[in-house]
């Protein structure tokens, strides 16, 4: 598809008035910018395309027509690889303003010069899941003052809306509800209960440069299929294919939310007690003590507070809107609020 879409526009010849379909979904998607999480460095990523990549050979032109006279002797002990990127800077030095129908077909699948977090998929999943509201992660659910009497709720912040019907996006849904059940995840999610607890995903391995590195192991998803509350993402760098760990970390992740468990749904083993996420705001006393609110202190006995296991990089998004938040565990999870209310 990719291809056909670059001959459309008119292939290597830069026209200025290539349509670049799905360049322009990738931005309306918000990939390529910060997300606006309240985390410092946040990396925005990178979406190329026929723009991108001239302005990347104006800046970069000097340097690939360097390496592509003197090489790369660092890599002398690997003289194979060094040859491979000499080829390459010079090949760029000449024509590296080119987009070439190998650059749209990569763009297509998500690699070339396409970069992600693992966050911006989360966003972009849960907006799949909730109806194509875009909305600003947060870590933070509220400010408390210092003597624990005024409470600030942190509001949600809508950063997008997607362009997709309701056709469009249940049609997108069941796809990815079919990647688990009989795709490419379906034997990672093997035992899984599918019937209770519906898992949407998509499986993602991106190549990695050099025969001695393994495939970056991708794994994006939302549950439940119908009544979506979360959105879990997970990257293991250098991991494989992305049914294997990556999927295998999403798995373990909705296990402990749903409190799954020998194929049985239990909520009473769920790592959030009772089943669901804590709703209010813990009363922080002046010498710094926090207690839950009175009506869920009750959940504090659960036996499912240990925390999840991750494999790698990954973030758990909840869909649904205030009521999300980060809590922590004895070990370390990461389970940001989307903000905004439930569509």
């Amino acid at each position: 598809m990719g291809y056909d879409l670059w001959r459309r526009d008119g292939g290597t010849a830069n026209t200025g008035k290539a349509q670049q379909s799905l360049y322009h979904w990738a931005l309306n998607y918000h990939l390529g910018k910060k997300t606006g999480i309240d985390l410092e460095s946040e990396a925005r990523g990178r979406i190329a395309g026929r723009q991108e990549r001239l302005d990347t050979w104006n800046n970069m032109k000097s340097v690939w027509c360097h390496r592509g006279e003197v090489g790369y002797p660092e890599y002398k002990s690997r003289p194979s690889w060094a040859a491979y990127l000499k080829g390459i800077a010079a090949e760029n030095c000449t024509d590296g303003y080119l987009y070439r129908g190998g650059d749209a077909a990569l763009f297509a699948i998500g690699q070339g010069d396409t970069l992600v977090t693992p966050l911006q998929m989360a966003v972009l999943y849960a907006s799949i899941a909730n109806g194509g509201t875009l909305w600003q992660p947060t870590i933070a659910k509220a400010f408390v003052s210092a003597d624990g009497k005024t409470t600030t709720p942190v509001a949600a912040t809508k950063i997008g809306t997607v362009g997709l019907s309701d056709a469009q996006l249940r049609v997108l849904r069941n796809g990815l509800h079919m990647v688990v059940t009989g795709g490419t995840a379906s034997g990672t999610f093997s035992g899984y209960p599918e019937s209770v607890v519906p898992v949407a995903g998509k499986t993602g391995t991106a190549q990695m440069g050099g025969n001695h590195l393994r495939e970056t192991s991708w794994f994006s998803s939302f549950a439940p299929l119908n009544n979506p509350r979360y959105a879990v993402v997970a990257m293991v760098s250098q991991g494989g294919t992305g049914a294997s760990s990556a999927g295998v970390a999403v798995r373990k992740v909705y296990e402990a939310i749903f409190g799954v468990k020998g194929g049985k749904v239990d909520p009473a083993l769920s790592v959030f007690p009772g089943g669901a996420p804590l709703d209010g705001v813990p009363h922080f006393s002046r010498d710094g003590r926090a207690t839950l609110p009175a009506a869920e202190r009750h959940a504090s006995t659960s036996p499912s507070t240990a925390a999840l296991s991750w494999f790698g990089a990954a973030a758990a998004v909840l869909i649904g809107g205030r009521d999300a938040r980060r809590r922590k565990q004895r070990k370390a999870r990461l389970i940001v609020s989307s903000g905004g209310e439930r569509p």
